[in-house]
């Protein structure tokens, strides 16, 4: 049996909501805005342009250039990649 050290416990204690009891993990951005990003996985996979924002919690707004147009596009944050190496 393992014992959690109890700065552990009071520092999960302190994200805890008060009302759920539910935690809320809080991710690094994806990319900052104006970096070129691909689309990794849904039916735009492949297409490519400018990450724009964070929009919610789980997806991101690309720019992308569809049909000679410049549109705003959500997409699931899991979606996207950096065409920038790391």
């Amino acid at each position: 049996m393992s014992v959690v050290p109890d700065t552990v416990v009071a520092d999960l204690e302190a994200r805890a909501d008060s009302e759920s009891g539910l935690h809320r993990i809080r991710r690094a951005p994806l990319v900052v805005a104006g970096v070129s990003v691909r689309i990794a996985r849904s039916v735009l996979s492949g297409l490519e342009d400018m990450f724009e924002r964070e929009a919610g919690r789980d997806r991101v707004l690309l720019l992308l250039n569809v049909l000679g147009q410049r549109a705003n596009v959500r997409v699931p944050a899991g979606c996207v990649v950096s065409n920038h190496a790391p």
